[in-house]
């Protein structure tokens, strides 16, 4: 990403006469700096079709025949499955078993070819997506640099 810092100096004009003062609006149109251009997160996410993928991963696991997956996802969600807010021990080791005990239903679901498949599909898109973006910042520092904007 380019990064465009603008310092004004304060020039003292050469001859005693007061001009009037530009504003800066004026003042960056007359030393033609670009208006800034950044790489958002979500910009990348909305290229790489990022939303569709989640949605499709939340359809999947609504199905009935992933309702184990889904019931597997509750158990572990839950307060009292969590490891790090367990008061005592005894918390920790039956927080512990629960997630043990749904591991491997987790792991089969997200695992599995569809998932792996997706997961694939979103990597590729997403580094295309920061490919696309940076050859657009390329050329639009280019145009900036010839005097084009």
């Amino acid at each position: 990403m380019l990064i465009v810092s603008i310092f004004v100096l304060d020039v003292e004009c050469e001859s005693q006469q007061e001009e009037p003062e530009m504003s800066r609006k004026e003042l960056l149109a007359s030393i033609k700096i670009p208006q800034s251009h950044k790489t958002t997160a979500q910009y990348i996410d909305n290229v790489s079709h990022t939303r569709k993928q989640i949605k499709e991963r939340e359809h999947d696991l609504r199905q009935s025949c992933h309702s184990d997956v889904a019931n597997a996802y509750k158990s572990i969600s839950q307060k009292d499955a969590s490891l790090y807010n367990a008061p005592s021990l005894r918390h920790v080791d039956a927080a512990f078993k629960k997630q043990r005990a749904s591991s491997a239903i987790l792991r089969r679901f997200e695992n599995s070819n569809k998932r792996q498949k997706a997961r694939h599909i979103k990597d590729l898109r997403t580094k295309r997506a920061w490919d696309v973006a940076a050859a657009q910042e390329r050329h639009y520092v280019k145009q900036v640099g010839r005097g084009r904007c």
